[in-house]
């Protein structure tokens, strides 16, 4: 059986994996994608200012300080819904599993007031870690990681 904390860090190891995926406001870049319209500079970008927010939530759970949780992941969520505006046509799919499971994470963490040892004690913690153990979202983390490292050259996370 895993102790909360365990579970915890579980919802981080899957952002972490994802942040090789992730973006943020900006947009633009030269070359285009083989699809969504999205230019692949443009969108990598995107993906650096997720990691960056990502690496921040890293420090900031070792807190375990609720409104500092609060604002990291509510900020990593915007970047993450921004990253689902337009991706590359080949990640798209990927794209939006991510984006659930980074939304039901923050559901499940506002529902209990971003404490996160509660929130990782609750019954519907062992839903979300399940969704995120799901062969599906598994092979979405490593086509994104994958698309991040050959068009973005952005090497996989070595902590996920």
């Amino acid at each position: 059986m895993r102790r909360p904390m365990v579970g915890a860090i579980a919802v981080l190891a899957l952002l972490g994996s994802l942040a090789a995926c992730g973006g943020s406001k900006s947009s633009g870049g030269d070359s285009t994608s083989s699809g969504g319209g999205s230019s692949e500079s443009g969108y990598c970008d995107r993906i650096r200012a997720y990691q960056e927010e990502s690496n921040q939530i890293e420090a900031v759970l070792s807190t375990s300080d609720p409104a500092a949780l609060k604002t990291a992941f509510e900020a990593m969520q915007r970047l993450a819904a921004d990253l689902e505006d337009n991706p590359p046509a080949e990640i798209a799919d990927d794209v939006r599993i991510g984006g659930q499971i980074i939304d039901k994470t923050v559901e499940l963490l506002a529902k209990f007031d971003y404490d996160i040892m509660k929130a990782a004690g609750a019954p519907e913690f062992a839903e979300l870690d399940k969704q995120m153990s799901d062969p599906t979202a598994q092979a979405a983390s490593d086509r994104l990681e994958r698309w991040a490292e050959e068009k973005c050259g952005i090497a996989p996370d070595s902590g996920s």
